[in-house]
């Protein structure tokens, strides 16, 4: 039997950050989703929206080819946050069963080899829920542990959870650091041998483990409280505060950070507050940027999604930002804002932003449309500065995005001109106002 890793309708409410992204590659507590289906220990493939097929197939992933399905196929939600306690119940369905939510979405299901291959050949993530609900002869309810994400902000309290389970089985007992002051239980903490640690460093897991993978850096008078994950190449800067924190491969990060997933190759290397919030990959944090995460009033913050209102049921939502999204110096952005992908934010973020904006009102520059290549040409550049070669599919990806939101960004109101017939009203001038670390 092989898995196949689909994303449905609800990669619209994910928006933002799946905009550039397939739903299996967000992160919830150390790993991406789609990596929680290696418990399975079948082979397995994806089937993602047509723009991002070559980013995923780049990566070495087989995406949305029927031909793969020559076995038995267990059809998987790429929303499904699967956990030990589900793995019965998924590989004990039969060909023609599956599991339903109360909402009519289609968690998994098991069909033949042939049947599935048709599937695969017809799909649209806007019908495939409908198309398997229909082929099933017997639809069951899903086990209370069967969770699928359905928010940008469900990511990080639900990452948090799965965080201390997922660290506690990556640790392996290995002698403490003379730089690191640890609090708490010494079998919490774990860092790999070529970890360096260029001075005195403060470890609390009291509240979780922390594990800091190979060829890390860790900067002097840091502050690392778990659960918190800080993967390969990553950089702690001096006086760094992390708090329960996804930190990715090749990230920079400096300031205060709380209960934030900072996913790969991005940065947030300056003083700043970032507060449960989600960064995607590519991302620049100017110096002084603030995200706020709580209300005035300390009540559960409500979201606008589509002129309606949604409780996300939390006291604490910070900021989300799509891939290749920047923020400038002393940005501040408003409790659960919204960055679309490649949009650069001046000033006081108090709305949501479009993809590929220039969001400036502050300075008087209003929402100017940010030129396609632009896009392509910083990620180029970034991609220099962390000595990677950058990938055909990613600007493939970027490219069809763009034209892909035109209808979004004329009906916010984002204005296609030239920036510098703009420059002359205020803000800064002929200089970027963020850097890419």
């Amino acid at each position: 039997m092989m898995a196949v890793i689909f994303e449905d309708h609800g990669y619209e409410t994910l928006n933002p950050l799946s905009a550039l992204t397939p739903i299996s590659d967000l992160i919830v507590g150390s790993k991406r989703i789609g990596d929680r289906a290696e418990e399975l220990k079948l082979r397995t493939t994806y089937l993602v929206r047509p723009h991002l097929v070559s980013k995923l197939n780049q990566s070495g992933r087989e995406a949305n080819d029927p031909g793969l399905a020559d076995e038995e196929v267990l059809m998987l939600n790429s929303r499904l946050l699967i956990r030990k306690g589900v793995l019965r119940a998924l590989l004990s369905l039969r060909d023609g069963e599956g599991l339903v939510s109360a909402e009519g979405d289609v968690v998994a299901a098991r069909f033949p080899a042939r049947r599935a291959s048709l599937m695969i050949e017809e799909y649209s993530p806007d019908s495939i829920s409908r198309s398997i609900s229909r082929e099933l002869s017997v639809k069951k309810e899903p086990p209370p542990e069967c969770y699928l994400v359905r928010w940008p902000w469900d990511l990080v309290p639900k990452g948090l959870g799965f965080m201390k389970e997922d660290l506690r089985a990556e640790i392996r007992e290995g002698p403490l650091p003379s730089e690191v002051k640890l609090l708490g239980p010494k079998g919490d903490f774990m860092a790999g041998e070529d970890v360096e640690f260029t001075g005195p460093v403060f470890v609390d897991v009291r509240g979780g483990p922390v594990v800091i993978e190979g060829e890390a850096t860790v900067g002097p008078f840091s502050f690392l409280e778990g659960p918190t994950f800080v993967r390969r190449r990553a950089r702690i800067m001096s006086g760094a505060r992390l708090s329960e924190c996804y930190i990715g491969e090749e990230v920079r990060v400096g300031g205060e950070v709380q209960s934030s997933v900072i996913s790969p190759f991005s940065n947030d290397y300056h003083q700043g507050y970032l507060g449960h919030s989600y960064l995607g990959s590519w991302v620049n944090i100017g110096a002084g940027t603030v995200t706020s995460d709580l209300k005035n009033t300390y009540g559960k913050v409500m979201k606008s999604i589509r002129g309606q209102r949604v409780s996300t049921g939390l006291r604490k939502v910070g900021s989300f930002m799509a891939d290749h999204a920047k923020a400038s110096i002393g940005t501040m952005l408003f409790t659960a804002t919204y960055v679309g992908a490649a949009s650069h934010v001046h000033g006081y973020v108090t709305e949501d932003v479009p993809p590929f904006t220039i969001y400036a009102r502050t300075l008087g520059w209003g929402l100017i449309e940010l030129r396609l290549e632009s896009a392509i040409i910083t990620y180029r550049r970034m991609c220099a500065r962390r000595n990677v070669e950058p990938m055909k599919g990613e600007e493939e990806a970027i490219r069809s995005l763009f034209g892909m939101t035109e209808g979004e960004k004329r009906a916010r109101g984002v204005q296609s001109i030239d920036l510098e017939s703009v420059r002359g009203r205020s803000g800064p001038q002929g200089q970027d106002s963020a850097t890419s670390r």
